[in-house]
């Protein structure tokens, strides 16, 4: 019932010294992950903007009516994915952009995975140096570290 589950037998071990030294941005897709594969299946209009709606789930979670199947996937026919998710409280390794560095130092810091952002693509960390939560996208994480 789940797919997208990354299935691993050995350890998988993250040198410290590589994060710190050789991380860069990631690259932007180039396109969409997902397209429509038949006309009005996916449709986007602005006609009156977002709401606020008091689903906490989102739809993913499975309906007594619908026998073990959430309504993304009674809806979409796809499976819903869950590679992208990451484990609360990792330690991560944060991109510092090349603007706010010189050359000899050190390409990233250590942070604390606390969340996602709400309305930007974008991993929510906090930074025990300075004490503050950041938003970035260019995030490593280590969770065999956690």
């Amino acid at each position: 019932m789940v797919h997208g589950l990354p299935s691993s037998e050995k350890d998988l071990e993250v040198c410290e010294g590589c994060k710190l030294g050789k991380q860069h941005r990631d690259s932007f897709p180039a396109e969409s992950t997902w397209r429509a594969q038949f006309p009005l299946e996916l449709i986007h209009t602005d006609i009156c903007g977002p709401m606020q709606t008091a689903s906490m789930s989102e739809n993913r979670c499975p309906s007594k009516s619908l026998k073990a199947v959430t309504p993304f996937e009674a809806y979409t026919g796809r499976n819903l994915g869950i590679a992208h998710l990451k484990v609360f409280g990792a330690l991560c390794h944060v991109l510092i952009p090349s603007a706010l560095r010189h050359k000899l130092e050190e390409n990233s810091y250590k942070c604390i995975f606390v969340g996602y952002g709400l309305c930007e693509k974008g991993y929510r960390v906090y930074d025990p140096r300075t004490r503050k939560i950041i938003l970035s996208r260019d995030v490593h994480f280590d969770e065999t570290a956690s």
